[in-house]
């Protein structure tokens, strides 16, 4: 969501710095410290790339307030946090008239993000600002005419300090992943062509820090283009986190082993459709339905899926490894039967990788999906242990266990992916092109 509008004088002057002296300087976090507390946890853990500073300011007792000359209203506030290579905002209290508009400006590189409405807050009046590159941020929020200044809009809950760089490393063309990685438009990736515009790459905030999964766009059967998102339960288990999320779709290398893969494709907010109980019998998988239809600029590819119960040999997986631009795996051996209890997961709902033949999974590939030889889903990533140096033992939470195994549809797959209840084992993918 970016904006390049630079026509009222105020935004300018930011741009120019004349509201320098507006800005709050944060308590430093150093970056190799939170990457090393961060690569400690194990891999069924969200990938981290940004903390959350807590903070508390709004918009009646903070900031600068700008009589502008149409009679109207801005507030302006601004914030550095050192050495972070992109910052967030977490809000909470959001009350913005109709007409009311919020920016968020990175001065020293001309970039805008907006404009936030109304419409992006969630049921609880909170709103995620997603991440604009830049140790620096401003806020700007424009008032319609006939409403005041000094009232309480918005409050600031947190900054999020990015301390892996979210928009990938331009200095190595690998990025943060392991060199075993392949783009996807890699030679290997050349027959996955349509299936790789269903993977996105999403983050959301929780519990203090900022993590990134994988998920995918996924078909049902009315072939009615509901933008479902299929991921993992141990990413995101409940309405509030969803309706924060935000969705980014074709961030990927445009040749191999290049880095221009862009994050501007992109959309906030999500309702949590299904999700696992979380009880005793636990499974690993979510299903969201985003807030917007994707549009047709974003080359959506909704995936096929199957229930097949029996194991399968040449299978790929598609994913954002350490949230870096769409790479893929191969496995040419069978896959297994086998459970994985490491999240408390009921025995037996997991497809094993033994070891990978081509590439591996890494901390941000959570949620990504797991494709058999006919290029339809059969699971989503769980864990394991695998990576660059080692990648052996994955398990990827079976899909067809998700499909009906609680008779509830808030615990269930079916109720949602075949709503014309055609109790077919298979759905073929839907391209809208």
């Amino acid at each position: 969501m970016q904006s390049k509008c630079f026509s009222q004088k105020h935004r300018e002057d930011i741009l120019n710095n004349q509201y320098i002296e507006q800005i709050h300087s944060l308590y430093h976090l150093d970056n190799d410290s939170l990457i090393l507390l961060y690569d400690s946890q194990p891999k069924d853990s969200p990938f981290t790339y940004a903390e959350i500073i807590p903070i508390s300011i709004n918009t009646k007792g903070n900031g600068n307030w700008i009589n502008n000359s149409d009679s109207t209203f801005s507030w302006i506030i601004g914030f550095e946090s050192k050495k972070a290579y992109s910052l967030s905002v977490l809000l909470n209290n959001v009350f913005l008239p109709e007409g009311a508009n919020l920016f968020c400006i990175n001065r020293n590189n001309n970039i805008i993000i907006g404009p936030y409405s109304s419409k992006h807050k969630n049921d609880n009046s909170e709103m995620f600002i997603e991440p604009i590159p830049g140790d620096e941020i401003y806020l700007e929020l424009d008032l319609p005419l006939n409403f005041k200044p000094n009232f309480n809009y918005l409050k600031i809950k947190g900054i999020g300090h990015d301390f892996r760089n979210f928009f990938g490393n331009s200095d190595n063309k690998t990025g943060a992943s392991g060199s075993c990685e392949h783009d996807i438009n890699c030679g290997i990736g050349l027959d996955w062509q349509k299936e790789k515009r269903s993977v996105v790459k999403y983050t959301y905030p929780a519990k203090g820090k900022l993590p990134s999964c994988t998920g995918t766009l996924i078909n049902n059967t009315a072939n009615n283009e509901l933008p479902y998102i299929l991921t993992a339960n141990h990413c995101i288990k409940d309405a509030n986190t969803a309706s924060l999320a935000v969705f980014y779709f074709n961030y990927e290398n445009n040749e191999c082993g290049t880095s221009n893969a862009s994050l501007t494709s992109s959309i906030n907010g999500a309702k949590l459709i299904a999700t696992s109980k979380d009880s005793s019998a636990k499974l690993d998988f979510t299903l969201m339905l985003l807030k917007k239809s994707v549009p047709d600029t974003f080359n959506p590819y909704y995936a096929g899926w199957s229930l097949s119960k029996n194991t399968d040999s040449k299978v790929v997986a598609i994913h954002h490894p350490k949230g870096d631009p769409k790479k893929i795996s191969y496995e040419n051996d069978f896959i297994k039967n086998s459970s994985f209890t490491l999240g408390g997961y009921m025995s037996n709902t997991h497809w094993q990788i033994s070891k990978w033949d081509t590439g591996s999974t890494e901390g941000g590939s959570s949620g990504c999906p797991l494709f058999n030889s006919n290029h339809q889903l059969i699971g989503t990533l769980s864990g394991g242990d695998a990576d660059c140096d080692n990648p052996a033992n994955d398990y990827f939470q079976k899909f067809y266990k998700s499909w009906d195994y609680f008779s509830d549809s808030i615990y269930q797959l079916k109720h949602w992916l075949d709503p014309i209840n055609l109790n077919i084992t298979e759905c073929q993918p839907y391209d809208p092109q």
